[in-house]
């Protein structure tokens, strides 16, 4: 299992990198359909729910049922994962996951909506350098993750930051320090 898990872990790297290399350069061809955001956060939740009961972690999710992008379904499902995953993996045991999603007017351009993201933690947290470096190829977080018996790549953040902006959208992080949980904010133009 361990040689399976190795490939399967290498073949992801890869693809990873594909993936940031062609963001990069423009050409990554966006497949848009319809999708319901919940019920794709949803399927993000079935697919890390044995890693989420074994940290006996508590996942609240606040998204309206009604709201449905024009995304590439793959592409965003990856971006999102890459987040919820994270906040499941740097989260202290029995912590919280709060997922929410509104739609929000534009603050500037006001006959225009986004969605407005927001997946937080009660994990390791961020200081403020690196909140700010967080979407950044081959970020690492500091010594507390390695506490936590995580290995990151430290690219899948800046999949995300490809994936979001190459839809029109932003993404960040947040954070009140050291010890005091993680949020990131995902804006998607409807």
């Amino acid at each position: 299992m361990k040689a399976e898990e190795s490939t399967e872990r290498i073949s992801s790297l890869v693809n990873e990198l594909l993936d940031i290399s062609q963001m990069e350069v423009g050409k990554s061809i966006l497949s848009k359909q319809s999708v319901n955001i919940g019920e794709l956060i949803i399927d993000i939740l079935r697919e890390l729910e044995m890693e989420i009961k074994k940290r006996d972690l508590t996942v609240n999710m606040d998204i309206a049922s009604d709201i449905n992008l024009s995304i590439d379904k793959t592409k965003i499902r990856e971006a999102l994962f890459n987040l919820v995953d994270n906040s499941v993996k740097y989260n202290r045991e029995k912590g919280l996951v709060n997922i929410g999603g509104e739609l929000v007017k534009h603050p500037i351009e006001k006959d225009k909506w986004f969605l407005k993201l927001t997946i937080e933690d009660q994990g390791i947290g961020l200081t403020p350098e690196e909140a700010q470096k967080a979407f950044n190829q081959y970020f690492e977080r500091g010594k507390e993750a390695e506490e936590l018996y995580t290995t990151g790549r430290g690219i899948g953040l800046a999949v995300t930051k490809n994936i979001i902006q190459a839809h029109g959208g932003k993404v960040y992080a947040e954070s009140a320090g050291r010890g005091k949980g993680s949020k990131f904010i995902v804006e998607l133009p409807v």
